[in-house]
């Protein structure tokens, strides 16, 4: 497993794209910790950089919710940051219209399934960074309960062919987390 080295330099397209998130989520705050929004990308691409992932998949992780959450377009993220990680970002993007047809978790199951494997494992880490979120004590307990719910049915729902060894992990740690929040915090 390659992973990031001490001494390695911050590609030059993740300092791009950390820039671009931090300025499109300027003034965004997560829910219910009201931190700066911009941590949660930083986080994901912390998590991914344990992994043996390319710049392609760090640049699209920093840039996940950009389309989704502001007035992002794809097109701009392909122009800026080339075909590969646009196609990644727009994977990641939830189409609401099916979100509200479908409900969320049945919405999000059917989307992870679908996803190519890069854009599955960047959502993964996304789901791990928001499941280590709910042992922030600002968190509400309903919350909790029903994003841990949630998560379990898009688990139990998954049914892709295969999975990579990175996914598995993280996987791994996801239904860990969501059993030990279960038992210690509920």
């Amino acid at each position: 497993m390659k992973v990031l080295q001490i001494s390695q330099e911050i590609p030059l397209s993740i300092k791009q794209a950390h820039s671009f998130a931090l300025e499109r989520h300027k003034g965004q705050y997560r829910k219910f910790t009201k931190l700066p929004y911009i941590r949660h990308p930083e986080q994901v691409v912390c998590i991914l950089a344990m992994y043996d992932v390319d710049n392609a998949i760090l640049t699209a992780a920093m840039l996940h919710d950009v389309v989704e959450d502001t007035y992002t377009t794809i097109q701009e993220i392909q122009e800026t940051f080339g075909k590969k990680v646009a196609d990644l970002v727009e994977e990641l993007t939830s189409d609401v219209k099916a979100k509200r047809t479908f409900g969320k978790k049945v919405y999000m199951s059917n989307h992870m399934n679908g996803m190519s494997s890069n854009a599955f494992t960047i959502k993964l880490a996304d789901r791990l960074h928001n499941i280590i979120g709910l042992l922030d004590p600002r968190m509400s307990e309903s919350f909790v309960d029903w994003y841990i719910k949630e998560t379990r049915y898009v688990l139990d729902n998954l049914a892709r062919s295969d999975y990579t060894d990175t996914q598995h992990k993280l996987i791994d740690v996801i239904e860990f987390l969501v059993n030990y929040i279960e038992v210690i915090v509920l």
